[in-house]
């Protein structure tokens, strides 16, 4: 599930959910947790780059390791 959206100074912001699996050993798949995504691509050197990031998931309380992450990326 992804959402893009085009903004006014060339760059993408992205929305994005996704499933996460586990699989121990010898065993099968599991779902593990789902987690959430924001990105703001830019265009660097004719490559699309993450300028910004934020995930976070549903599977533990705020201030854990559920929390959101952010991290800012300037250069590749």
């Amino acid at each position: 599930m992804l959402d893009l959206a085009p903004a006014a100074d060339g760059s993408v912001r992205t929305r994005y959910r996704a499933v996460l699996l586990q699989t121990p050993r010898g065993g099968t798949p599991e779902v593990y947790l789902s987690t959430t995504g924001q990105d703001v691509l830019v265009r660097q050197d004719g490559d699309w780059r993450v300028r910004h990031r934020i995930n976070s998931h549903d599977n533990a309380p705020a201030g854990s390791a559920g929390a959101p992450t952010r991290k800012d990326h300037t250069h590749g």
